[in-house]
């Protein structure tokens, strides 16, 4: 038994994950960190979608301290090392050893590390360091949560709320939340 791949939903989901597409494909952002990457679907949709947008180049940072987690993209015959990179480590340490002011500030950042010291770590860095990925989406939109205070601090994003329904009905609704870094606006007067 592999022990990776043991407890993996194989079934084709379509949930937030299919929204990277399109931010990748739409904008000029081409980093893409997520924290807590659970099975790996997100790593799984971006390996086989490169096959078919070659003019799509982006790099992938997955961190879950988790070794259990991304199977389904490690079940793959052939992974893509140079685009996509997986990271068991803790949060903190990714964040000490490998952040790029940069990088982060015209990334797509995914919060979905569904703990809560994980989740102020990464919002607490990013208020600490002044950085404003361009793109933030979040699994945990309550009211009180470390998203919604850095997204309220930080009047510089629009933001919406989806709602990511099973239609099977064996999972509950999932509400995400999107936000936008606001273009800076000059005035030419």
């Amino acid at each position: 038994i592999n022990l990776k791949t043991v407890d993996i939903n194989f079934k084709v989901n379509f949930d937030y994950t299919i929204l990277v597409l399109t931010f990748l494909k739409n904008t000029e952002t081409n980093f893409i960190y997520e924290f807590g990457f659970n099975q790996g679907r997100l790593a799984l949709l971006l390996n086989k979608y490169q096959k078919y947008e070659k003019d799509i180049k982006f790099k992938y940072y997955g961190v879950d301290i988790n070794e259990r987690k991304g199977g389904l993209y490690q079940s793959q015959n052939n992974p893509d090392t140079d685009c996509i990179n997986l990271h068991f480590v803790d949060l903190n340490y990714f964040l000490k050893k490998h952040f790029d002011y940069d990088k982060f500030s015209k990334s797509i950042l995914i919060s979905s590390t569904h703990e809560k010291t994980s989740e102020n770590s990464l919002f607490n860095y990013l208020s600490e360091n002044n950085t404003y990925p361009e793109i933030i989406i979040s699994d945990n939109i309550r009211e009180d949560s470390a998203y919604v205070n850095f997204i309220k601090k930080n009047n510089i994003y629009s933001s919406s709320i989806y709602c990511f329904e099973d239609l099977s009905q064996n999972h509950q609704p999932l509400y995400i939340g999107i936000s936008k870094k606001l273009s800076q606006t000059t005035s030419s007067e």
